[in-house]
């Protein structure tokens, strides 16, 4: 999950640097739009690697899931920076949108490499399992 984690801080980073450059409604929209979709898609990443060690099999209707979950998260946030009045007056939505999109598929991308590195390797990286015990 570190490979993971680098990502989504940079394109976190990424994302902070332009909603800078270009300020305003564009910038807030952009960094809502960084943020949301940095936090979402870690989120679904997280719970796809912590499944996919204790049941690979479900591994498939949970890229499935995350998915719906990315796309519910796009057209909830378009949503509310489109058509509620006082969201709209502080983001755009286009940039929103964007930006959400980027940063949602790059660590989408990179966190499917990590998924398939903990069904190769079920138990060797969970958080879940507790170190065995040592007999006395």
């Amino acid at each position: 999950m570190t490979r993971t984690l680098i990502t989504t801080s940079l394109l976190v980073l990424a994302a902070a640097l332009f909603a800078w450059s270009k300020g305003g409604q564009v910038g807030m929209g952009a960094l809502f739009g960084g943020l949301g979709g940095a936090a979402l898609s870690s989120a679904c990443v997280g719970w796809q690697q912590r499944v996919a060690g204790l049941q690979s099999d479900r591994s498939l209707s949970l890229s499935v899931v995350a998915l719906l979950i990315y796309l519910a998260g796009a057209a909830l946030g378009t949503a509310l920076f489109r058509f509620v009045d006082a969201a709209a007056a502080g983001a755009d939505w286009v940039s929103f949108l964007i930006t959400y999109g980027l940063v949602v598929f790059g660590v989408m991308t990179v966190g499917a490499f990590d998924v398939a590195r903990a069904l190769t390797s079920p138990g060797e990286d969970s958080q879940d399992t507790l170190p065995e015990r040592a007999e006395a």
